[in-house]
This record gives C-alpha cells, sequence and structure tokens, in this order.
C-alpha cells in the first residue's frame, strides 16, 4: 500500500490530502478484521442478537479497564444485560426441545443428558 502512495506522489497524479486520506481508510479497513466470538455448533439457541450484545460488552470492556472507572456502569449494565439474554435463550431452547420430547421418555432423557452435557448412548437398530 506504501509503494502505491510513493508512485502516485512520485508521478504527481495524486497530491491532495484528501486523496491520501482516502488510501489511507482503505488501507485500515483491508487491514482491520471483525471479531466473532468462538461458537460451538451445539450451542444451537445462540442468536445474532446475543451476539451483537457480547461484542458490545467486550468494548465497553476494554474501554472500562483503559479509562478505569469512568466506564464501570456501562460495562455492568452490558454484562447484566448479555446473561440475562443468555438465560432467556437457553431457557426458550430446553423448553422447547422438552415441548418437542413430550410423550418420549428416551427423546426426554436425550434432552436432559444433552443439557447436562453428557452424551447420550448409541442406540441399536
Amino acid at each position: 500500500m506504501i509503494k502505491i502512495v510513493e508512485e502516485k506522489m512520485i508521478n504527481g497524479t495524486d497530491t491532495t490530502f484528501d486523496q491520501l486520506i482516502n488510501i489511507i481508510k482503505d488501507a485500515k479497513t483491508e487491514c482491520t478484521k471483525e471479531y466473532y466470538p468462538k461458537i460451538n455448533p451445539l450451542n444451537i439457541w445462540i442468536k445474532p442478537e446475543y451476539l451483537n450484545l457480547i461484542k458490545t460488552r467486550d468494548k465497553k470492556y476494554v474501554r472500562w479497564k483503559q479509562l478505569q472507572n469512568d466506564f464501570i456502569k456501562d460495562f455492568i449494565w452490558a454484562k447484566t444485560a448479555s446473561n440475562n439474554l443468555m438465560r432467556k435463550l437457553k431457557g426458550e431452547y430446553t423448553e422447547n426441545k422438552f415441548e418437542q420430547a413430550k410423550g418420549n421418555s428416551k427423546n426426554t432423557w436425550d434432552v436432559l443428558n444433552n443439557i447436562c452435557g453428557r452424551e447420550t448412548r448409541q442406540r441399536r437398530n
């Protein structure tokens, strides 16, 4: 990217400050990457609204650590909101799974074992 800027300045085709700023902005967008929290494929209950809340919580945490006590209330609010949403989404997901397994004890036990993090036994056909 620096070579392109040098070539344009040497050739005299791009000497204005605004064009230099645009080149720097383009370089910044090319070099930065989006942060996405790792998602376990077994956590089907995770939704984009929860991921957005995690992202804002992490940003507020970094800001709080950089500036100390000024932003602690914002961070605590974001942390509480993300925890509450996580509990709500997990509860809705498990409640839905129990409704689907209603009346079938094998499926109910599969749901319970899945919630507890245990692997279910392989069934014989």
